[in-house]
C-alpha cells in the first residue's frame, strides 16, 4: 500500500487535473462530488484490472487531446514556441 504522504501527492495531482477539465466543460467551479467522478473516470484506483488502467490512461490522452484543440494555440503559444519541443513527444504518463 502506499505511504500516506504518496497517497496525498497522487490525489492532489488527480485533481489538478480534473478541476481544468471541469471548468472548461461547465463553466462553473467544480463541486466535491463532479471532482470524485471525474477522479474515478481519469485515475486507476485500487482493484482496477490492468484494461481498465489502460482505459483511463487513454481516457486522460484524450481529453488532453480535447483541450489543446479548443485552447485556440494558447497550448502551443505557451508549451511550444521558442523551446524546441516537438508536438506529440509530450508523455503525460502517469
Amino acid at each position: 500500500f502506499p505511504s500516506h504522504d504518496i497517497a496525498k501527492r497522487y490525489y492532489q495531482a488527480a485533481s489538478e487535473f480534473v478541476e481544468p477539465i471541469l471548468r472548461y466543460r461547465t463553466g462553473a467551479a467544480a463541486t466535491p462530488s463532479e471532482i470524485s467522478l471525474q477522479l474515478s473516470t481519469y485515475f486507476p484506483k485500487f482493484g482496477d484490472t490492468s484494461s481498465v488502467v489502460e482505459q483511463k490512461r487513454s481516457s486522460r490522452e484524450n481529453v488532453i487531446k480535447e483541450l489543446k484543440a479548443v485552447s485556440g494555440g494558447a497550448y502551443e503559444d505557451m508549451f511550444l514556441k521558442d523551446t524546441g519541443a516537438i508536438e506529440g513527444s509530450d508523455d503525460w504518463t502517469f
